[in-house]
């Protein structure tokens, strides 16, 4: 994740001349905002693929100021008082806040695999990711976090082949306390191999082991967004 600082004209147009520059090179936002200091725009906007964001606003003619890395950190936010514990270990530190982002849309995504280095892996890339973890050891175990904390759960990262519920088995019987369950299954073997007792409309996805980062990072965050968009279509509709 890198953080830009991008210098923009005081004026109508400048921001939305920024935004579709990076529409058209195909590159999101993470979050960020845009300020008017001393008579000039100043913007700070995360990115996940921050040298494609400054290459689209450089071609654009728009001026990239700093580029940096960030730190992600995962606060408790129904403890009060962990923006303030957090920041003043941070000063004591001798480390001074220059930009702070904070998100608090809960994304809790629960990782059920028979295998502890996988969901190792898994815990510690989608954390670095921003999101908020629970993993469970095999089918029984991950049906039972389910069955208790369905309605937090915004996705499930599920492996095809396990020991005592596989996959499929497991899949169902959270469907079945989970109609609008979002899930994407995982296995060492091609999707064409383990997807066929599935509807194409009932997975969210599914991706490849061994998985890279950024190819697990893109499947959750395409199955959530689309997840999001459908919901608030549906209540538009209503």
């Amino acid at each position: 994740m890198r953080d830009l600082a991008v210098d923009l004209e005081n004026r109508p147009g400048a921001l939305a001349r920024m935004g579709e520059a990076l529409g058209a090179a195909g590159v999101s936002i993470e979050g960020g905002g845009a300020w008017v200091v001393d008579g000039r725009g100043v913007a700070h906007f995360l990115f996940q693929d921050g040298a494609a964001a400054r290459k689209a606003l450089e071609a654009a003619g728009i001026r990239v100021v700093v580029d940096r890395e960030v730190v992600v950190q995962r606060l408790k936010q129904d403890v009060p008082g962990q923006l303030g514990l957090l920041t003043r270990r941070m000063a004591e530190a001798g480390v001074n806040i220059e930009v702070l982002y904070s998100d608090h849309d809960h994304r809790l995504i629960l990782v059920v695999d028979d295998e502890l280095f996988v969901l190792e892996v898994a815990r510690r890339i989608l954390e670095g990711y921003g999101y908020d973890v629970v993993t469970a050891e095999k089918g029984r175990q991950g049906l039972e976090i389910f069955r208790q904390r369905s309605k937090e759960i915004d996705l499930v990262l599920l492996d095809k082949t396990m020991p005592d519920l596989d996959g499929e088995e497991t899949y169902r019987a959270m469907k079945a306390i989970e109609p609008g369950l979002l899930a994407i299954l995982t296995s060492g073997y091609q999707e064409t191999e383990v997807t066929t007792h599935f509807l194409s409309h009932e997975l969210a996805g599914f991706v490849q082991k061994p998985y890279l980062p950024e190819t697990l990072a893109f499947k959750i965050k395409q199955a959530l967004q689309r997840s999001k968009k459908h919901t608030h279509l549906g209540q538009a509709e209503d």
